[in-house]
């Protein structure tokens, strides 16, 4: 399973380390939603750009099969939304705030697409595939303007 790596005080798990420890990026990064505060700036920013939420069980084999997918997708710079994820262990808080503002039942692992504030799309477990997520991603993406 790969491992978070911190760089300059911030979780970057775009950065994955090694066996041996060492970090290496994988082109776009996931950025860390640990406060109420960060998921609502990513909310907001969804009103321009699709957001993907992911909810991470640190612990659960599924969890680490679906953070995978996801981290292929991080391969895509051209996947055209902005990647989160919520480590359901230590950002419970986040967690449960996803839960309710969406009236989703929380699961995990989980993923959310969100455009303007919305749930596009969403599915748990095996359902979290990164061709899914992409798809998913593809069909709320705004196209670029000439």
């Amino acid at each position: 399973m790969l491992a978070l790596c911190k760089a300059a005080g911030n979780t970057t798990i775009g950065q994955v380390a090694s066996p041996r420890g060492a970090c290496y990026h994988r082109g776009m990064s996931m950025r860390e939603l640990d406060s109420l505060d960060a998921l609502d700036a990513a909310l907001a920013a969804s009103a321009s750009r699709p957001v993907v939420l992911f909810k991470h069980s640190r612990t659960c084999g599924t969890s680490a099969q679906a953070y995978d997918e996801v981290t292929t997708l991080l391969d895509d710079d051209g996947l055209g939304a902005d990647v989160y994820v919520v480590p359901v262990q230590t950002s419970r808080g986040v967690s449960n705030a996803i839960a309710s503002r969406f009236q989703v039942r929380h699961e995990s692992p989980q993923v959310f697409v969100v455009h303007d504030g919305h749930v596009a799309w969403h599915a748990s477990h095996f359902r979290v595939t990164a061709e899914a997520i992409a798809r998913a991603v593809g069909s709320v993406a705004q196209p670029a303007r000439s």
